[in-house]
């Protein structure tokens, strides 16, 4: 099934109908061929009564049929003219009177609706709905059908044996019951393959973003049913979800010269995140709609919580910068959550910058700071993207981003204080720019006093002495 952008509801609407309503419109037909069912009585009681009601006229109708006659005698003079006005018993469409009165109806708290009267987004979706019912009626049909004519082949060559036979009373039992709606036998032959392929352009049109969420979720929840297999082309991040299983993602990405088209893919069963990595990972999604953005166009920049990514919004998106177009900045709202996003980028071949806090090894009871041991995880994962041919800018704040902008903590409202300090302070927000522009196409991967072959985190001490 191929649902495209702007496709609508009517026509399926129409065709589902056509579907619904056929054993009904059978039954009726079938009742108005007998002289002794309701409908034909019906009919008979509306020719008499029609009759019964031309009766008065007939005098009228006299007169004219006489004014006719005068005419017509000049020529033929041995012939008459009558005016008959008599009923014949009425053709009833049965089909198009039915579907002309039925239709869907949408309830509301105000009343029930036709189709035509929604909005787009609403029609959109009923046209998915509609189309998905539709075609399980018309599979069901096709192997009610398939399965009537076998049973009817089977009857033939048992009547042809001209032997009395349980077979064929039973086969006639089985055929009145299938024609009599009874449900059809599961083939366990069948290949357990899906039975329907749904390919949809554009989900997101029309759709606002709560129902963009609904509609994702019942999209993926049809996926995992046996019978369903769903493609979608969407430029919508609400209807990205890199962590259901079975889900492979799929981003065109053109060439150079603009000459040609090539995938890059990322396939969930084959991520191998921890559990731990994927509930952190499902918690973003849920909290930060924008996480799904790293699949899109744009160049992701990983940034480690909201502060970070306040800053980088105040310096390129507020000022209108040219990198504003160029990148994407992804929070990871918490340092743990940086690692299954290294993961998910190198999964699927992407180029990225990352900017983290390094933090304390210590805290301040003297214990020792996990958010610390995660800096050589985090550096492992990135080493493992660069093996792979990935390009990765990494940058770190020492000890957080706090001191990277200049001063103390920032305390309460921390991403709305560097918000609109970048905003009134120019030189500050020239040095954000700069650090975005270096995780995107800086000159070193790493910062410029870092050695990669000295012990990484011994670098780290120095620079929060």
């Amino acid at each position: 099934m191929r649902i495209r952008s702007l496709d609508d509801a009517a026509t399926t609407e129409e065709t589902l109908l056509t579907l619904a309503l056929t054993p009904l419109v059978k039954e009726l037909k079938a009742l108005e061929c007998n002289k002794e069912s309701q409908i034909s009585k019906v009919k008979a009681a509306l020719v008499k009564a029609v009759n019964e009601i031309a009766e008065p006229h007939q005098e009228r109708f006299s007169s004219i049929s006489r004014q006719i006659q005068t005419g017509f005698q000049h020529v033929f003079p041995a012939l008459g003219v009558q005016l008959s006005v008599e009923m014949n018993p009425p053709e009833l469409k049965i089909d198009n009177l039915l579907k002309q009165g039925s239709g869907l109806l949408v309830k509301e708290a105000a009343g029930n609706y036709r189709i035509g009267q929604q909005g787009t987004g609403a029609r959109r979706a009923l046209f998915w709905a509609m189309l998905q019912v539709h075609n399980e009626i018309s599979r069901q049909n096709e192997k009610r059908e398939a399965l009537l004519k076998s049973f009817r082949e089977q009857l033939k060559k048992e009547v042809r044996k001209n032997v009395k036979s349980e077979n064929i009373n039973l086969l006639k039992q089985q055929i009145d019951a299938i024609e009599n709606g009874a449900p059809v036998p599961e083939d366990t032959d069948d290949p357990a393959l899906p039975g329907y392929i749904l390919l949809m352009d554009e989900p997101e049109n029309a759709l606002h973003p709560m129902a963009a969420r609904a509609a994702q979720a019942h999209l993926y929840e049809l996926g995992k049913h046996p019978d369903w297999q769903v493609l979608l082309t969407t430029h919508s991040p609400y209807f990205i979800n890199p962590l259901e299983d079975h889900t492979t993602i799929a981003r065109m990405q053109r060439s150079t010269d603009g000459k040609s088209l090539s995938p890059r893919l990322y396939v969930a069963d084959e991520a191998n995140f921890s559990l731990d990595e994927k509930d952190n990972l499902q918690a973003l999604q849920l909290t930060d709609i924008g996480f799904a953005e790293i699949f899109f166009g744009s160049y992701p920049i990983i940034v480690e919580g909201d502060t970070e990514h306040a800053a980088f919004i105040s310096a390129i998106t507020k000022e209108k910068h040219e990198m504003s177009g160029k990148v994407s900045i992804v929070r990871a709202r918490g340092k743990a959550v940086l690692v299954p996003l290294i993961k998910m980028l190198n999964h699927f071949k992407a180029d990225f910058g990352i900017v983290h806090d390094i933090d304390w090894p210590y805290r301040r009871d003297g214990s020792n700071n996990g958010s610390w041991t995660l800096n050589t995880i985090i550096r492992n994962e990135i080493i493992k993207c660069r093996n792979n041919g990935k390009k990765v800018y990494h940058r770190w704040s020492a000890p957080d981003f706090e001191r990277f902008l200049g001063g103390e903590e920032l305390g309460k409202d921390k991403p709305y204080t560097a918000f609109n300090r970048i905003s009134r302070d120019e030189k500050l927000k020239e040095k954000i720019q700069n650090l975005i522009i270096n995780l995107f196409e800086g000159e070193c991967y790493d910062p410029d006093d870092f050695e990669p072959d000295d012990d990484f985190n011994a670098q780290l001490m120095e620079q929060l002495k």
